[in-house]
């Protein structure tokens, strides 16, 4: 269940709404399909992402989500969960009563997602941030964010203008610390395009990237 929580973390950005177009998937409907994968390109397993309903209301945003995790060949894996998160005052809370919070009993997590500005752009230095679920003695500090660079990227799921933010994190699940440094292209309307993991040594260890879009 531990990759559950990572993916919905990782999925979840909080972004200023109100400012314009934002690097956020925002449309009712929406259904954002991931490949994950080897550092040499062999896909791993899958996971979707299909939001069922947002809302915002001054500096709180609802979003309601399905999530599905697929094996290598789009098998799934478990039931199809649902979560409602809250973000306000930019912070992350998660609906305790729906079918991801009932995985572990008390589960919450506490702290927020990065922040990413709707008129952010290369040379910019982001907000640190932290990211806690107690239940699982897990806790995740993220530090030095930079957006380093405008690019177009593509990807099976298409050709995006992006933004680039690599960031370095730290990890520590009971008594194990690992750390290392994330690459993540995000487009706007869309938030996260690709993403790329390495460890404190630069090594490629992961990658995940957007295989469709569907509305």
């Amino acid at each position: 269940m531990r990759k559950v929580f990572l993916a919905l973390i990782a999925m979840f950005c909080v972004t200023n709404l109100l400012a314009g177009d934002p690097y956020f998937p925002i449309r009712k409907g929406m259904e954002l399909i991931y490949a994950d994968k080897s550092p040499k390109g062999k896909v791993q397993s899958y996971i979707s992402y299909t939001i069922e309903n947002v809302s915002v209301s001054g500096n709180k945003i609802e979003v309601s989500y399905i999530i599905k995790l697929m094996d290598d060949k789009k098998v799934p894996i478990m039931a199809p969960m649902t979560t409602i998160v809250t973000v306000e005052d930019g912070y992350v809370h998660l609906d305790a009563s729906s079918s991801i919070g009932k995985l572990v009993e008390g589960m919450e997590i506490k702290g927020r997602g990065v922040i990413l500005p709707s008129n952010m752009k290369a040379g910019d230095v982001l907000d640190d941030y932290n990211i806690s679920i107690p239940n699982m003695g897990m806790t995740t500090q993220c530090t030095n964010i930079k957006v380093t660079e405008a690019v177009t990227l593509t990807v099976e799921g298409g050709t995006f203008n992006c933004l680039k933010v690599t960031t370095d994190v730290a990890t520590k699940v009971l008594f194990i610390n690992t750390s290392g440094t994330t690459a993540v292209w995000y487009a706007r309307g869309i938030g996260e395009v690709k993403t790329e993991t390495y460890d404190k040594k630069g090594k490629l260890l992961a990658y995940r990237e957007l295989i469709s879009v569907k509305e």
